[in-house]
């Protein structure tokens, strides 16, 4: 993991150094780098874009199919739970106190 890790770091490194680079000798008036922004932003940061994923993927890979086994477990057990209730849900939503009188009065002004 810690060599993963450092890859990542290397690689970001490794692709961002030259445009910081060319960002500060710019600032500092050495180089117009007007034309090497388009290059850099065409060219550069897309690999970036491009080795992130493949190396993100075998670590995230794994949290993956740890989550989705403890989904469909999760899914097994609401699915067991459902099917063994002794009454058939309703097809509606039950209403008691505050909310079923909101309910009410709100039918009542449309009736009006």
């Amino acid at each position: 993991m810690q060599r993963k890790i450092s890859l990542i770091i290397l690689t970001d490194f490794c692709c961002w150094i030259p445009f910081i680079l060319v960002a500060l000798l710019h600032t500092l008036n050495i180089v117009d780098a007007n034309q090497w922004y388009g290059l850099l932003c065409i060219i550069v940061l897309p690999i970036n874009s491009v080795i992130n994923p493949l190396l993100y993927e075998s670590s995230i890979g794994n949290y993956m199919g740890k989550l989705a086994r403890r989904t469909t477990a999760f899914q097994r057990t609401i699915t067991s739970r459902l099917s063994t209730r002794s009454t058939p849900p309703t097809d509606g939503i039950e209403m008691s106190g505050r909310g079923q009188r909101m309910t009410e009065d709100i039918d009542k002004e449309t009736n009006t």
